[in-house]
């Protein structure tokens, strides 16, 4: 007896990965020359696609996309690339909550690009990495800004702070909150600056963020009556103007 519940418990232990599934892409936004590939081929706009792998892409415009785990980018230019997106559990759900239902694990390559993240309250054993030439990002928080060329990069995140990780390395240093870093190649080598936010900088970055804090909190994966996953934009009840009671 006491064996049969050792292996009914080590099943249900199993479950969710037994029972796991990749995350979701939705293209909420796409201006200019931006598109998103997906498994080869176009993902338009209100369209939902697996995301691993996928490649999203803004030249002369900018793409808005959201993932099922309640997390939103704005490209602003450059390329990006999902290269992992492990979710236990797709998010779908009639009423925003704004936090994870299950953990998931995200990891998003950039060589040349300005990328703006956002996401809801995380699960404690979610991973989301960004992974570029100068070292690994990791926001503490819930949103980090990534700007990244050939030679130089900049990285910074509003009230939040960042967990930064050399090339090769695993040790983290951690960026404080209301500090950004700046990087560049030198002598074969990383070379790290902080600097501590100006004010002009950090209204920019908060218009920037709730921008995409704004693009993951509308975006709602549901399924339709055949049991697919599908995904469309939503409004808060703010958007809506109410008139006072005593109005004519």
């Amino acid at each position: 007896m006491k064996r049969l519940t050792a292996v009914a418990a080590l099943f249900l232990a199993f479950c969710p990965i037994l029972n796991a599934e990749g995350g979701l892409i939705f293209a909420r936004t796409l201006r200019g020359e931006a598109e998103i590939k997906a498994q080869g081929s176009a993902v338009k706009s209100g369209e939902v696609a697996s995301a691993e792998g996928a490649e999203i892409s803004a030249n002369g415009g900018f793409a808005s996309f959201a993932l099922s785990n309640y997390c939103a980018c704005i490209l602003r230019s450059g390329k990006i690339k999902i290269e992992k997106f492990e979710q236990a559990e797709a998010q779908t759900s009639s009423l925003q909550q704004f936090s994870e239902k299950a953990a998931s694990n995200l990891q998003i390559s950039a060589e040349d690009a300005v990328a703006v993240f956002a996401r809801g309250e995380a699960r404690p054993a979610s991973k989301f990495k960004i992974l570029t030439k100068f070292g690994t990002f990791e926001p503490a928080g819930g949103n980090i800004k990534i700007e990244v060329d050939g030679s130089t990069a900049r990285v910074s995140a509003y009230d939040a702070a960042v967990r930064y990780s050399k090339p090769g390395s695993e040790e983290q240093e951690y960026i404080p909150i209301d500090y950004e870093l700046f990087l560049s190649l030198e002598n074969g080598g990383v070379k790290i600056q902080k600097k501590r936010l100006g004010l002009a900088d950090k209204i920019s970055l908060k218009h920037l963020v709730s921008s995409a804090d704004d693009a993951f909190k509308t975006s709602e994966f549901y399924k339709d009556e055949s049991g697919k996953i599908r995904a469309r934009r939503i409004a808060f009840k703010e958007f809506f103007i109410r008139m006072p009671e005593n109005a004519k």
